[in-house]
């Protein structure tokens, strides 16, 4: 991020002083989330802010996490009246009215999930000027968005485009795209994502499902599975891994676990919240349902000294500035290393 700055800017302000690079965070607003999120999170930042310093010293980075305090309650009344936009238009011009010295250069950074939710705060940033760096794919041309930059090291783009050439190779002419609404946030982008790219790009047709695995009864899988099988024999889902084998438990009371339907799930990354794709079944004869599914992943990180060394500072980090101490054999989140990126 911050090369990419120096070199489309003037390496040093014409007084001679370092460049203020302001970072304005417009996604961690609702205060509860970021007392409970933040002394996870806060290390990631702070060693990137560290790592840009040690490189670039002519780089004075900041950065300011917004608090929307104008609606009390829940988590879920706060979405209600969610209005990022609003927020960030406020303090921008509060601090321009402030009569402090603006920084050389804002960065507006939103780590939201649903891209069509950033498109007001895309709108605001092109208004004025200002660039804005999101996770999530822009869902239309950036063109039309001149400052909104997507930044992630999720494989979205790469795993969307696989099913894509698994399509056309096997010549599947229809598939079903399915995720679950109450999965990880990380989910629902893959499966906008996924929804997006072949419904633009794809020959094939699709079908776009979604359901609730927390109110889902066996009736209700059966139900869902019995309504693909009438439309396509490819089946991509996006969710954790203990719906998925409800849905597949499903499926093979239909005999669509015969090998001749295909499963196919993708995963961002590994972890303990997602559930366990690795299962071993106790059937492990010629009809084990799991035998027709094909899961998808990155190549996990592999443990360097450089990488436990860091996750070691960063514990040490949530333990002197943010008062949070990692159990014994607690792991560092995975996230962390996307968000320091």
């Amino acid at each position: 991020m911050a090369q990419g700055l120096v070199n489309s800017s003037i390496v040093t302000t014409t007084t001679g002083l370092p460049i203020h690079v302001e970072i304005v965070n417009i996604a961690l607003m609702y205060w509860p989330l970021i007392m409970a999120g933040y002394p996870r999170l806060g290390p990631a930042f702070d060693s990137a802010t560290e790592e840009i310093a040690a490189t670039f010293p002519s780089l004075n980075v900041t950065q300011v996490y917004l608090k929307d305090s104008s609606t009390e309650g829940t988590f879920d009344d706060w979405l209600t009246y969610y209005n990022p936009e609003k927020t960030l238009a406020e303090y921008f011009f509060a601090a321009e009215k402030s009569g402090r010295t603006p920084p050389n250069i804002t960065i507006f950074l939103m780590t939201g999930v649903v891209a069509e939710n950033s498109l007001p705060t895309a709108q605001v940033s092109a208004e004025l000027d200002t660039l804005l760096m999101t996770i999530v794919l822009c869902p239309v041309a950036e063109g039309i968005w001149p400052t909104w930059r997507t930044v992630t090291v999720l494989p979205i783009m790469t795993i969307s485009r696989f099913y894509q050439v698994m399509l056309e190779r096997f010549h599947w002419s229809h598939f079903t795209l399915i995720w679950d609404t109450t999965a990880n946030n990380f989910f629902t982008m893959f499966a906008d994502a996924a929804h997006n790219y072949l419904a633009k790009n794809s020959k094939s047709q699709m079908m776009y499902l979604n359901f609730n695995s927390q109110i889902y009864s066996a009736a209700d899988y059966a139900h869902v599975m019995l309504k693909i099988s009438e439309y396509s024999r490819v089946i991509l889902y996006a969710g954790h891994s203990e719906p998925l084998q409800a849905l597949m438990t499903a499926a093979a009371k239909l005999n669509m676990t015969n090998g001749e339907y295909v499963f196919i799930a993708s995963l961002p990354f590994r972890h303990a919240l997602f559930g366990t794709f690795q299962w071993k079944s106790p059937n492990q004869s010629s009809d084990n349902p799991f035998k027709c599914l094909l899961v998808i992943e990155p190549t996990p990180v592999p443990a360097t000294e450089e990488l436990t060394e860091m996750e070691h500072h960063w514990k040490q980090m949530s333990k002197e500035k943010y008062n949070l101490t990692y159990g014994q054999d607690e792991k560092v989140p995975c996230r962390l290393k996307a968000e320091r990126l």
